[in-house]
């Protein structure tokens, strides 16, 4: 092992210089292999029906707060190999023929080692019965609110008992929720109860519709239900509606009962329940639900969430590349000079206290790229004294630009920090040829 190794890390010296020196060959295969170990692991969790969803969504957080130490110390190592090579770099004049590429490099390597704590969750896409599409998923949803009240139903009666002379009276109960037939009309007069907890704003809660559209809606609802592994006696509509009549009718006179407070009170009886399977049903429901509204165990499943994300591989990516084409030493000073920033806001803030926080940020922002501007540019300053300061400009650019033009939301602020960064790469690429490798007296 020790040998194959050896060949293939002097097979990536000789071949692509680059790449071994960033370690491309080392963190990018390795990263892989525990995330697929990871997703490997999860998928028996996944697949085990007795699992509930709540059980998988707290293994999946506790594997990743496990992996919290591994990914700092991974990128503390990625980190540390490329300061050890910065001499390699400078020697054979490395991060200035392809500076933007390596870059790039740094930003997919350090992606592909802070995401390891999120990959476990991969494994939640072999839960076998998600259904896929959207807007079957929209569908299926209102198909199934709009029938339920036709196969599950609580009986809901409200009291109220009141004390005169000494006595207790019980008036007539009122009921909250109604399942019974106008036997002149011929329609059926119910108060949806919902599966999810929420209404659907399309669906009316207390509705009156005819015997042919509550055939129409318990047809639905079976042929959608199969779909989420729900199972039925019978899926004829007309006997499923005529046995709900009985049973509602019965459960009327079950509540009435002396009480001995003058309080409301409100009691409610489930009067039927013909789904088969329930419990496989509503979590196959939950499951869907979760995919298609990136909660619970996909709440990392949206594009916005990785876009955010991805800010941390690039913040660190974006110094890292500076620190990689410049001496340490004055990217330590440049450093400190973007540090002071806020500290010499602070000290003017709380001595004059007539800035607006905004405006008086703003200001000092200004100021700040208007000085370092004049002495890189400008000013007749020694050499190192102006590169410092350009290097303040690089690294200051992609946080100022947001803050200059107020691009606080959270998408803008993303794209104007990503591009910002991108163009001040490219841009001092050339910067640091030209005073690093051709040095200014």
């Amino acid at each position: 092992m020790k040998k194959f190794y050896k060949k293939y890390d002097d097979y990536f010296l000789t071949k692509y210089p680059i790449l071994w020196v960033i370690g491309l060959h080392i963190f990018i295969p390795l990263s892989l292999l525990v995330a697929l170990f990871l997703v490997l692991c999860g998928i028996p969790l996944v697949l085990n029906e007795v699992n509930e969803f709540s059980t998988i969504e707290n293994v999946y957080n506790q594997v990743g707060l496990g992996m919290i130490l591994p990914v700092i110390l991974l990128v503390i190592i990625f980190i540390r190999r490329q300061i050890q090579f910065n001499s390699i770099r400078v020697h054979q004049k490395l991060p200035f023929k392809m500076r933007f590429t390596t870059f790039m490099l740094f930003w997919v390597t350090l992606f592909a080692i802070t995401t390891l704590p999120f990959t476990i969750r991969l494994s939640a896409v072999t839960y076998p019965n998600l259904v896929w599409s959207k807007t079957q998923y929209q569908s299926d949803i209102k198909a199934i609110n709009t029938g339920y009240v036709h196969f599950r139903f609580l009986v809901r009666q409200e009291y109220a008992a009141q004390e005169e002379n000494g006595a207790d009276e019980v008036i007539e109960p009122y009921y909250l929720t109604r399942y019974s037939l106008n036997e002149k009309t011929n329609q059926l007069i119910l108060t949806r109860q919902f599966y999810r907890y929420y209404s659907n704003s399309e669906i009316n809660v207390n509705d009156t519709i005819s015997l042919d559209s509550a055939n129409h809606e318990v047809e639905n609802f079976t042929a959608v239900a199969q779909r989420y592994g729900a199972q039925f006696e019978t899926t004829d509509a007309s006997k499923i509606i005529s046995a709900n009549l009985l049973d509602v009718e019965g459960d009327y006179d079950l509540f009435r009962k002396d009480f001995n407070t003058e309080f409301e009170r409100i009691n409610s009886k489930e009067s039927y329940n013909r789904l088969g399977k329930q419990s496989k049903f509503q979590k196959n429901i939950q499951w869907t639900t979760a995919l298609h509204e990136h909660s619970g165990i996909f709440r990392f499943y949206s594009f916005e969430f990785w876009q955010n994300y991805s800010l941390i591989g690039f913040g660190i990516s974006f110094l890292l590349i500076i620190l990689c084409s410049v001496p340490r030493s004055e990217f330590g000073w440049a450093m400190l000079t973007v540090a002071l920033i806020p500290t010499v806001y602070g000290v003017i803030y709380a001595i004059l206290e007539v800035l607006d926080v905004n405006v008086g940020s703003r200001f000092l922002m200004l100021s700040f790229l208007a000085a370092t501007s004049y002495v890189t540019f400008l000013g007749n300053f020694k050499s190192k004294l102006k590169r410092v300061f350009a290097i303040s400009i690089n690294i200051f650019l992609p946080i100022v630009v947001p803050i200059l033009f107020e691009l606080n939301r959270q998408e803008s602020f993303y794209w104007s920090f990503v591009i910002v960064g991108l163009g001040a790469t490219a841009l001092y690429s050339v910067y640091y040829r030209i005073h690093y490798l051709n040095p200014q007296p």
